[in-house]
């Protein structure tokens, strides 16, 4: 008897909780939805005056501007403001806003100012839309971030929503260049918050042809960065008078690149790119120094250090260059980033909110045998190493990220801001997770 009467409880019990989620899907928040279209316009205005102005993380000048105009789009907002030098690279500026509500919730939003393209790159990739396509430098990667952060924050404000303690708002001018300036502060004002969210944008499916189904994806796990320095030392010599007395750094270099270019087969936790190269001295020597530097992605935490000991190895037992020698460091610079199961909760209210507007909400950077699958690097790494909860993807989906001819969809303009605004909205209400 005891055990039918459980059995009776536990089916009502599961009845009553698929009848709350099936109501909870179907009850769209019609206010939010309507301001989130007819803040469509708006968002692409901002989005065309982002994008013109030019903001190369090398580039101080175009970055102070576009921080000039976030800091006026934040103070209209009701922001208090501050702006700090980034400690390294151009020591353009880091915005920050903050904002003091009436309710429990700490909340801090994040993107980025800084772009990949050099200064000039808006005469050949002028802003243009073409159907449901919106071009320009930047646009996506993460322009589009920056404007769904304003354009989010005004929909919730008009509404007269204040059910939060603290939102933080930090736009950062050198994420392209592995926040070597900013990372140490996006963490440190990470650790004071209960929730970061990370306005990077994710991929357009279609344009990617990544294997997910769903309209749109949130980033689960994102590779860490580092950097590989080689340096290769041989002897200087005339090129016309004795070029046989000289020990080519530059050819032993060369070498070095093609026989260690495909070493991350054998090691496929971090990958090797090698970007740059260059040799010292006059045109009329024999190179007696040369360097390079590779890229390392490193979607399983740990696997650089022996990708770059397998460099050292490789080099040492085959030399085309004899009386040369060779010097290889690791440079850190990103840490990855991992959902952890407080992070797969907000996410399953993320992809609930979708299916209250119909559309799937896929996750992209799931873990296959330890691995993240997502290549690319973003400062989710640096928040979530605060402890807080971090949730990544919340820019506009896109496709051409640091190419020609990059863009971002329109018609996810309005599903992002409904996502963004209603998470938000459920967050201050219910609280986040508290169990890692």
């Amino acid at each position: 008897m005891k055990i039918q009467i459980k059995l009776i409880v536990l089916v009502l019990l599961a009845f009553t909780s698929f009848s709350i989620l099936a109501d909870s899907k179907s009850r769209v928040d019609k206010a939010l939805l309507d301001a989130s279209e007819k803040a469509k316009q708006p968002l692409i205005d901002s989005l065309r005056s982002y994008v013109e102005i030019e903001s190369g993380s090398n580039d101080r000048e175009g970055l102070l501007k576009i921080a000039n105009l976030y800091e006026a789009n934040l103070k209209s907002l009701g922001f208090k403001t501050e702006r700090q030098a980034s400690l390294v690279g151009t020591k353009a500026d880091i915005v920050t806003g903050v904002i003091k509500g009436k309710g429990q919730l700490k909340l801090m939003l994040i993107s980025h100012m800084d772009t990949v393209y050099p200064k000039g790159a808006i005469e050949t990739q002028p802003y243009k839309i073409l159907g449901n396509k919106i071009y320009g430098p930047g646009i996506a990667d993460d322009k589009a971030g920056m404007a769904v952060i304003i354009h989010s924050l005004q929909i919730l404000f008009k509404s007269g929503w204040n059910d939060f303690d603290s939102i933080t708002v930090i736009c950062n001018p050198d994420e392209e260049v592995g926040s070597i300036g900013s990372g140490g502060y996006i963490q440190s004002m990470a650790k004071n918050q209960d929730i970061v969210l990370s306005f990077e944008p994710s991929d357009d499916k279609k344009a990617s042809g990544f294997r997910y189904a769903g309209v749109d994806p949130l980033i689960l796990a994102t590779s860490g960065a580092a950097r590989v320095s080689l340096t290769v030392y041989g002897r200087g010599s005339h090129t016309g008078a004795a070029p046989e007395n000289g020990r080519n750094a530059l050819l032993e270099l060369a070498h070095e690149l093609l026989i260690t270019r495909d070493l991350p087969k054998k090691n496929p936790g971090a990958t090797l790119n090698w970007v740059q190269a260059i040799s010292d001295g006059p045109q009329n020597q024999i190179p007696e120094k040369a360097s390079a530097i590779g890229d390392i992605r490193i979607p399983r935490d740990g696997a650089e250090l022996k990708l770059v000991e397998m460099i050292r190895e490789t080099i040492s037992k085959d030399r085309l260059v004899p009386d040369t020698s060779s010097e290889v460091t690791l440079i850190p610079r990103r840490p990855s980033y991992r959902a952890d199961k407080r992070a797969m909760e907000v996410v399953a209210i993320a992809r609930s909110i979708y299916q209250e507007i119909n559309l799937h909400l896929a996750e992209v950077g799931t873990k296959e045998n330890g691995d993240a699958i997502v290549g690319g690097g973003t400062d989710a790494g640096f928040a979530s190493r605060s402890g807080a909860i971090v949730i990544e993807g919340l820019g506009l989906p896109g496709y051409g990220y640091h190419a020609k001819d990059e863009y971002v969809l329109s018609d996810a303009i309005v599903p992002r801001l409904y996502l963004a605004t209603r998470l938000i909205s459920i967050l201050a209400k219910n609280g986040v997770p508290t169990k890692r």
